[in-house]
């Protein structure tokens, strides 16, 4: 009786009734709801004016010693018969490394330049001979005139004793010639007595006449001798220098001769070798590098290729992000350096020395690096010359309010 109080849907319902105690609550106050959307906006707002977004384009470059690089080539082609270092010794300016043969032999392996080489070394072996032989008659000859000197002063001195005696003579038969005379005149004495003493004193006084002439010829003789003597030096040290000269002319034909058929390369800078590519046996056309010289002490620094799309925000001083090939980025991340040079002028593709391949004119960034090693495989790896790199050049630095509002001053700026 009583359930026909209700109709059939309320009966359901309260049969279905959840199980439990129903709470009501009250949502957030209006205020809490402002407040938050007033922080979400702020924040927003913050974010759009003080964040910033970076525009960056991706460059290549090499790394290079801050100092000279010296790159070491074959001046002729040829073959390397001697290679004297390997890479990472270090060498000293003007040090010996390389020995290029560029002779080619006749038929039947024999050597176009031996003969040359046999017949220069003969003509020098027979002019040092007569250097010696000229040494040897210098000497010879200055004993030979002194000696000669010695002789002809002891004989004129002696030829000087007969004149004194035989003035003596002659004065001695010149008076007994007067007193004869004198006596013939009173007559006391013959003619022919007269005519006796007269050919006497003749005679005394021929004799002093030719030992007066032989002492002449003796001062001549010597005169001669001591002058001989005097230009000898001179006379020797003029063959003496003609005698060097053709053996300085000799040995530059040998040297002709063997830099025709073979050349030593020398280290022109001090320092570390690097990037060995040659190898004894093999032939050198001269265009490649046979190895690399680092001066000893340098450290890296990261060359970049800029096109000019590129160039226009950098700045010195500008951090860049660094990627080596030789170590990817997935595995060793990337690293940091700094601008410190940008060049002022733009290169061609065929003006820039190097390792990587560019298609348009470029301005080259000079970067120092944040560090010189890479800690790889539990060591720390030297950088090296010559390894390639890919670096994020910043184009373009502004705030995000600047990047939404910049199509509506694009569109500005065109009306």
């Amino acid at each position: 009786m009583s359930s026909s109080l209700f109709r059939p849907e309320a009966l359901d319902h309260r049969r279905q009734r959840l199980e439990g105690e129903v709470t009501l609550t009250r949502s957030l106050p209006l205020s809490v709801i402002t407040a938050l959307l007033t922080m979400i906006t702020v924040a927003l707002a913050l974010w759009a004016v003080l964040g910033h977004y970076s525009r960056t384009e991706t460059v290549t470059g090499s790394l290079a010693p801050e100092g000279v690089l010296s790159k070491v080539y074959a001046d002729k082609p040829g073959q390397l018969v001697w290679l004297g270092v390997r890479d990472g010794d270090i060498v000293r300016q003007g040090q010996p490394i390389a020995t290029i043969r560029t002779e080619q032999n006749l038929e039947g392996g024999a050597s176009p330049d031996a003969e040359r080489l046999a017949s220069v070394a003969e003509q020098a072996q027979l002019t040092a001979n007569e250097l010696g032989y000229e040494n040897d008659r210098a000497g010879k000859e200055r004993i030979r005139l002194t000696r000669l000197i010695n002789d002809l002063s002891s004989e004129r001195a002696q030829m000087a004793s007969q004149i004194d005696l035989q003035k003596q003579a002659v004065a001695s038969t010149r008076q007994s010639f007067d007193a004869m005379t004198a006596l013939v005149d009173k007559g006391y004495e013959t003619r022919t007595d007269y005519e006796q003493r007269r050919q006497a004193w003749l005679a005394v006084s021929t004799q002093l006449q030719s030992l007066i002439q032989q002492i002449a010829q003796l001062d001549e003789r010597r005169s001669e001798a001591e002058a001989d003597l005097g230009k000898l030096p001179s006379d020797h040290a003029g063959k003496v220098a003609d005698l060097h000269s053709s053996l300085a002319t000799l040995d530059q034909r040998r040297i002709d001769i063997q830099g025709a058929r073979s050349f030593t390369i020398t280290a022109p800078i001090a320092g570390r070798i690097t990037s060995v590519q040659a190898m004894a046996g093999r032939s050198t056309d001269g265009r490649q590098p046979l190895f690399t010289i680092v001066p000893q002490g340098s450290v890296m620094q990261a060359t970049l290729y800029a096109p000019s799309r590129a160039i226009g925000m950098a700045r010195v001083g500008q951090s860049v992000r660094l990627m080596y090939d030789a170590f990817p980025y997935q595995r060793f991340g990337s690293f940091t350096g700094r601008i410190v040079r940008i060049s002022h002028s733009v290169l061609a593709p065929d003006e820039v020395d190097a390792p990587v391949k560019l298609q348009d004119p470029v301005y080259e960034i000079h970067v120092a690096l944040d560090r010189q090693r890479i800690d790889a495989f539990g060591a720390a790896l030297a950088l090296e010359p010559g390894m390639t790199l890919s670096a994020d050049v910043i184009l373009d630095r502004r705030s995000f309010l600047d990047w939404v509002l910049e199509p509506i001053r694009a569109v500005r700026a065109r009306s």
